[in-house]
Protein backbone atom coordinates (compact mmCIF):
# COMPACT_ATOMS: atom_id res chain seq x y z
CA UNK A 1 0.00 0.00 0.00
CA UNK A 2 1.26 3.28 -0.85
CA UNK A 3 1.45 5.18 2.09
CA UNK A 4 3.38 8.93 1.88
CA UNK A 5 4.61 10.36 5.08
CA UNK A 6 2.98 13.09 6.71
CA UNK A 7 6.72 14.38 7.20
CA UNK A 8 7.11 14.25 3.22
CA UNK A 9 3.91 14.97 2.00
CA UNK A 10 2.44 17.29 5.11
CA UNK A 11 3.98 20.78 4.07
CA UNK A 12 1.04 23.15 3.76
CA UNK A 13 1.27 25.70 1.17
CA UNK A 14 1.96 28.97 2.55
CA UNK A 15 -1.54 31.10 0.48
CA UNK A 16 -1.29 34.48 2.67
CA UNK A 17 2.57 34.99 1.68
CA UNK A 18 1.82 33.86 -1.84
CA UNK A 19 4.21 31.25 -2.17
CA UNK A 20 4.58 30.12 -5.79
CA UNK A 21 6.99 26.65 -6.33
CA UNK A 22 9.44 27.21 -9.68
CA UNK A 23 9.39 23.45 -11.32
CA UNK A 24 12.29 22.33 -13.31
CA UNK A 25 12.47 21.65 -16.86
CA UNK A 26 9.95 18.57 -18.01
CA UNK A 27 11.87 15.39 -17.27
CA UNK A 28 12.01 13.33 -20.57
CA UNK A 29 8.93 10.77 -21.15
CA UNK A 30 9.21 7.40 -19.88
CA UNK A 31 8.06 3.94 -21.52
CA UNK A 32 4.76 1.81 -20.45
CA UNK A 33 2.27 3.48 -18.71
CA UNK A 34 3.51 5.88 -17.29
CA UNK A 35 3.98 9.73 -17.95
CA UNK A 36 4.64 10.33 -21.60
CA UNK A 37 3.97 6.79 -22.69
CA UNK A 38 4.78 5.93 -25.58
CA UNK A 39 1.77 5.55 -27.67
CA UNK A 40 -0.45 8.01 -25.59
CA UNK A 41 -1.94 11.08 -26.39
CA UNK A 42 0.36 14.86 -26.35
CA UNK A 43 -0.12 16.29 -22.84
CA UNK A 44 -2.77 18.92 -22.55
CA UNK A 45 -2.30 22.14 -20.75
CA UNK A 46 -3.50 22.21 -16.74
CA UNK A 47 -6.33 24.79 -15.87
CA UNK A 48 -4.61 27.99 -15.20
CA UNK A 49 -4.62 29.51 -12.01
CA UNK A 50 -2.35 31.22 -8.76
CA UNK A 51 0.28 28.64 -9.11
CA UNK A 52 2.61 27.00 -10.69
CA UNK A 53 1.14 23.34 -10.92
CA UNK A 54 -2.25 25.48 -12.35
CA UNK A 55 -0.18 25.86 -15.69
CA UNK A 56 2.18 22.98 -16.12
CA UNK A 57 1.05 20.76 -18.88
CA UNK A 58 -0.55 17.24 -17.12
CA UNK A 59 -0.60 13.56 -18.90
CA UNK A 60 -3.20 12.14 -21.24
CA UNK A 61 -6.28 11.91 -19.96
CA UNK A 62 -6.18 7.89 -20.26
CA UNK A 63 -2.78 8.06 -18.02
CA UNK A 64 -4.28 10.00 -15.47
CA UNK A 65 -7.41 7.91 -15.12
CA UNK A 66 -5.27 4.79 -14.92
CA UNK A 67 -2.89 6.89 -11.94
CA UNK A 68 -6.49 7.40 -10.53
CA UNK A 69 -7.22 3.73 -10.30
CA UNK A 70 -3.48 3.06 -8.62
CA UNK A 71 -3.93 5.70 -6.43
CA UNK A 72 -7.44 4.28 -5.49
CA UNK A 73 -6.04 0.83 -4.71
CA UNK A 74 -2.68 1.32 -3.13
CA UNK A 75 -3.03 4.97 -1.55
CA UNK A 76 -6.59 6.70 -0.69
CA UNK A 77 -6.71 4.38 2.64
CA UNK A 78 -4.20 6.42 4.21
CA UNK A 79 -4.42 9.48 2.42
CA UNK A 80 -8.22 9.89 1.55
CA UNK A 81 -9.65 9.54 -1.82
CA UNK A 82 -8.83 13.30 -1.98
CA UNK A 83 -6.01 13.61 -1.53
CA UNK A 84 -6.36 15.66 1.38
CA UNK A 85 -5.24 13.28 3.91
CA UNK A 86 -6.29 11.44 7.11
CA UNK A 87 -4.67 10.29 10.47
CA UNK A 88 -2.65 7.39 9.24
CA UNK A 89 -1.36 10.07 6.16
CA UNK A 90 -0.91 13.54 5.05
CA UNK A 91 -2.31 16.02 2.73
CA UNK A 92 -0.48 14.98 -0.62
CA UNK A 93 -2.02 18.33 -2.32
CA UNK A 94 -0.01 20.67 -0.45
CA UNK A 95 3.19 18.25 -1.00
CA UNK A 96 6.18 20.59 -1.60
CA UNK A 97 7.60 17.17 -2.79
CA UNK A 98 4.92 16.98 -5.22
CA UNK A 99 4.86 20.71 -6.38
CA UNK A 100 8.71 20.34 -7.28
CA UNK A 101 8.37 16.92 -8.46
CA UNK A 102 8.13 16.31 -12.35
CA UNK A 103 7.67 13.35 -13.60
CA UNK A 104 7.53 10.85 -10.17
CA UNK A 105 11.62 11.44 -9.40
CA UNK A 106 10.92 12.41 -6.50
CA UNK A 107 7.84 10.14 -5.35
CA UNK A 108 10.29 6.99 -6.34
CA UNK A 109 12.21 6.94 -3.52
CA UNK A 110 9.93 7.80 -1.21
CA UNK A 111 7.80 4.59 -2.07
CA UNK A 112 10.72 2.79 -2.26
CA UNK A 113 11.34 3.52 1.49
CA UNK A 114 13.42 6.21 1.28
CA UNK A 115 11.29 7.84 4.52
CA UNK A 116 10.66 4.43 6.26
CA UNK A 117 11.95 5.49 9.25
CA UNK A 118 8.97 8.94 9.34
CA UNK A 119 6.34 6.06 9.27
CA UNK A 120 6.30 5.43 5.56
CA UNK A 121 6.85 1.47 4.23
CA UNK A 122 8.97 0.61 1.34
CA UNK A 123 5.64 -0.33 -1.35
CA UNK A 124 5.59 -2.98 -3.86
CA UNK A 125 4.89 -0.60 -6.84
CA UNK A 126 6.92 -0.78 -10.32
CA UNK A 127 8.23 2.68 -11.21
CA UNK A 128 6.27 2.79 -13.91
CA UNK A 129 2.90 2.70 -12.03
CA UNK A 130 4.57 5.27 -9.44
CA UNK A 131 5.04 7.50 -12.36
CA UNK A 132 1.62 7.48 -13.36
CA UNK A 133 0.22 7.63 -9.93
CA UNK A 134 2.40 10.52 -9.88
CA UNK A 135 0.43 12.12 -12.83
CA UNK A 136 -2.68 11.22 -11.06
CA UNK A 137 -1.47 13.42 -8.20
CA UNK A 138 -0.65 16.54 -10.22
CA UNK A 139 -3.51 15.98 -12.28
CA UNK A 140 -5.13 17.02 -9.10
CA UNK A 141 -2.82 19.68 -7.69
CA UNK A 142 -3.49 21.36 -10.84
CA UNK A 143 -7.03 21.37 -9.57
CA UNK A 144 -6.23 23.57 -6.22
CA UNK A 145 -9.04 26.84 -6.48
CA UNK A 146 -7.97 30.49 -6.33
CA UNK A 147 -5.92 30.88 -3.05
CA UNK A 148 -5.13 27.97 -2.53
CA UNK A 149 -8.54 26.75 -2.28
CA UNK A 150 -8.91 22.72 -2.31
CA UNK A 151 -9.52 20.80 -5.45
CA UNK A 152 -12.91 21.15 -6.59
CA UNK A 153 -15.92 23.32 -7.71
CA UNK A 154 -14.78 27.00 -7.83
CA UNK A 155 -18.48 28.09 -6.33
CA UNK A 156 -20.00 26.89 -3.13
CA UNK A 157 -22.85 24.70 -3.91
CA UNK A 158 -26.36 25.83 -2.71
CA UNK A 159 -27.15 25.14 0.81
CA UNK A 160 -30.48 23.23 1.35
CA UNK A 161 -31.69 25.87 3.41
CA UNK A 162 -35.77 24.74 2.87
CA UNK A 163 -35.77 21.79 5.61
CA UNK A 164 -39.43 21.71 6.59
CA UNK A 165 -42.38 19.55 6.00
CA UNK A 166 -44.36 21.57 2.96
CA UNK A 167 -47.59 19.16 4.51
CA UNK A 168 -47.30 19.59 7.97
CA UNK A 169 -46.47 23.41 7.45
CA UNK A 170 -49.86 24.02 5.92
CA UNK A 171 -51.42 22.83 9.04
CA UNK A 172 -49.07 25.00 11.21
CA UNK A 173 -49.88 27.90 9.02
CA UNK A 174 -53.80 27.10 9.23
CA UNK A 175 -53.38 26.91 13.06
CA UNK A 176 -50.57 29.92 13.72
CA UNK A 177 -51.22 32.36 11.15
CA UNK A 178 -55.11 31.99 9.75
CA UNK A 179 -56.54 34.40 11.70
CA UNK A 180 -54.41 37.08 10.19
CA UNK A 181 -53.14 35.66 6.52
CA UNK A 182 -54.72 34.61 4.44
CA UNK A 183 -53.01 32.03 1.52
CA UNK A 184 -55.68 32.84 -0.96
CA UNK A 185 -55.22 36.24 -3.22
CA UNK A 186 -57.35 39.12 -2.48
CA UNK A 187 -57.73 37.61 1.28
CA UNK A 188 -57.41 39.49 4.36
CA UNK A 189 -52.85 40.24 4.79
CA UNK A 190 -52.61 38.09 1.94
CA UNK A 191 -49.61 35.61 1.89
CA UNK A 192 -49.91 34.44 -1.74
CA UNK A 193 -47.51 34.75 -3.95
CA UNK A 194 -44.68 35.20 -1.32
CA UNK A 195 -42.42 32.38 -2.35
CA UNK A 196 -41.93 33.87 -5.28
CA UNK A 197 -41.31 36.92 -3.96
CA UNK A 198 -38.44 35.49 -1.65
CA UNK A 199 -36.85 32.74 -3.85
CA UNK A 200 -34.32 32.60 -0.99
CA UNK A 201 -35.21 30.06 1.71
CA UNK A 202 -33.34 31.85 4.38
CA UNK A 203 -34.76 35.48 3.47
CA UNK A 204 -38.30 34.16 3.37
CA UNK A 205 -38.06 32.55 6.63
CA UNK A 206 -36.42 35.62 8.46
CA UNK A 207 -39.58 37.95 6.60
CA UNK A 208 -42.49 36.24 7.97
CA UNK A 209 -40.43 35.31 11.85
CA UNK A 210 -40.23 39.31 11.72
CA UNK A 211 -43.27 40.32 10.73
CA UNK A 212 -41.44 42.32 7.22
CA UNK A 213 -42.98 40.43 4.88
CA UNK A 214 -44.34 43.15 2.97
CA UNK A 215 -47.73 42.44 3.91
CA UNK A 216 -47.97 43.73 7.61
CA UNK A 217 -49.74 46.84 7.87
CA UNK A 218 -47.26 48.88 9.46
CA UNK A 219 -43.37 50.10 8.83
CA UNK A 220 -40.66 47.77 9.36
CA UNK A 221 -39.46 47.55 12.75
CA UNK A 222 -42.38 47.36 14.73
CA UNK A 223 -42.71 48.06 18.44
CA UNK A 224 -41.83 52.18 18.20
CA UNK A 225 -40.33 51.94 14.60
CA UNK A 226 -40.24 54.85 12.16
CA UNK A 227 -43.79 54.36 9.93
CA UNK A 228 -45.80 52.27 12.79
CA UNK A 229 -49.05 53.77 13.48
CA UNK A 230 -49.31 56.20 16.68
CA UNK A 231 -51.85 57.88 18.46
CA UNK A 232 -50.74 60.85 20.61
CA UNK A 233 -53.12 61.89 23.75
CA UNK A 234 -52.61 65.48 24.86
CA UNK A 235 -53.82 66.43 28.70
CA UNK A 236 -57.32 68.04 27.25
CA UNK A 237 -58.32 64.56 26.22
CA UNK A 238 -57.86 65.36 22.27
CA UNK A 239 -55.70 62.72 20.12
CA UNK A 240 -54.15 62.89 17.09
CA UNK A 241 -53.43 59.96 14.78
CA UNK A 242 -50.73 59.43 11.83
CA UNK A 243 -47.26 57.39 11.16
CA UNK A 244 -44.75 57.94 13.37
CA UNK A 245 -41.66 59.93 12.38
CA UNK A 246 -39.35 60.24 15.59
CA UNK A 247 -39.95 59.04 19.04
CA UNK A 248 -37.74 59.16 22.09
CA UNK A 249 -37.29 61.00 25.67
CA UNK A 250 -37.77 64.53 24.41
CA UNK A 251 -39.96 64.38 21.23
CA UNK A 252 -42.64 62.79 19.38
CA UNK A 253 -42.91 63.31 16.05
CA UNK A 254 -45.33 61.56 13.30
CA UNK A 255 -47.34 62.46 9.92
CA UNK A 256 -51.37 62.69 9.16
CA UNK A 257 -52.81 60.95 6.55
CA UNK A 258 -53.03 64.40 5.07
CA UNK A 259 -49.08 64.50 4.86
CA UNK A 260 -48.55 67.44 7.78
CA UNK A 261 -45.93 66.76 10.47
CA UNK A 262 -46.59 67.26 14.04
CA UNK A 263 -44.18 67.36 16.92
CA UNK A 264 -44.91 67.21 20.24
CA UNK A 265 -42.87 68.00 23.61
CA UNK A 266 -42.90 65.03 26.01
CA UNK A 267 -44.07 65.50 29.79
CA UNK A 268 -45.86 63.66 32.07
CA UNK A 269 -49.18 65.10 30.36
CA UNK A 270 -48.50 63.37 27.27
CA UNK A 271 -49.46 59.85 26.24
CA UNK A 272 -48.35 58.46 23.02
CA UNK A 273 -49.55 55.06 22.41
CA UNK A 274 -47.61 52.97 19.43
CA UNK A 275 -49.52 50.10 17.76
CA UNK A 276 -46.74 47.10 16.77
CA UNK A 277 -48.16 45.80 13.56
CA UNK A 278 -45.26 42.46 13.95
CA UNK A 279 -46.73 42.05 17.31
CA UNK A 280 -47.95 38.94 16.69
CA UNK A 281 -45.46 37.67 14.88
CA UNK A 282 -42.95 38.64 17.78
CA UNK A 283 -45.34 37.14 20.17
CA UNK A 284 -45.59 33.45 18.16
CA UNK A 285 -42.29 33.40 17.87
CA UNK A 286 -41.72 33.54 21.60
CA UNK A 287 -43.85 31.05 21.92
CA UNK A 288 -42.50 28.15 19.66
CA UNK A 289 -39.30 28.91 21.42
CA UNK A 290 -40.30 27.64 24.31
CA UNK A 291 -41.69 24.95 23.03
CA UNK A 292 -39.94 21.37 21.94
CA UNK A 293 -40.96 21.33 18.83
CA UNK A 294 -40.89 25.36 17.75
CA UNK A 295 -37.90 25.18 15.72
CA UNK A 296 -39.69 22.49 13.49
CA UNK A 297 -42.92 24.30 13.28
CA UNK A 298 -41.13 27.13 11.47
CA UNK A 299 -39.11 25.33 9.42
CA UNK A 300 -42.45 23.56 8.55
CA UNK A 301 -44.10 26.93 7.79
CA UNK A 302 -41.41 28.06 5.68
CA UNK A 303 -41.48 25.14 3.61
CA UNK A 304 -45.45 25.52 2.95
CA UNK A 305 -45.32 29.64 2.41
CA UNK A 306 -42.11 28.36 0.13
CA UNK A 307 -44.83 26.53 -2.45
CA UNK A 308 -46.82 29.86 -2.75
CA UNK A 309 -45.69 31.05 -5.89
Amino acid sequence: MLRLTKWTFGVALTVGLGLAVQLGAQAPGRAGRGRGAAGAAPARPARRGNYEQNMRPLAAPEVIAHGKELYDANCASCHAADMLGSDKGGNLVASQNLLNDQNGELIEPIVAGSQASFGMPAQTLSKDDVDTIAAYMHSVAAQVGSQGRPPGPQETPGLKVIVGDAVAGKADFDTNCSSCHSAEAGGQRSVAGIGAKYEDGRSLQNAWVSGTTGFSFGGRGGGGGTGNPVTVTMANGDTLSGKLVTENEFVVVLTTPDDVRHSFDRDANLTVKVTDPDAAHKDLVLKLSQEPNGDTVMHNVTAYLATLK
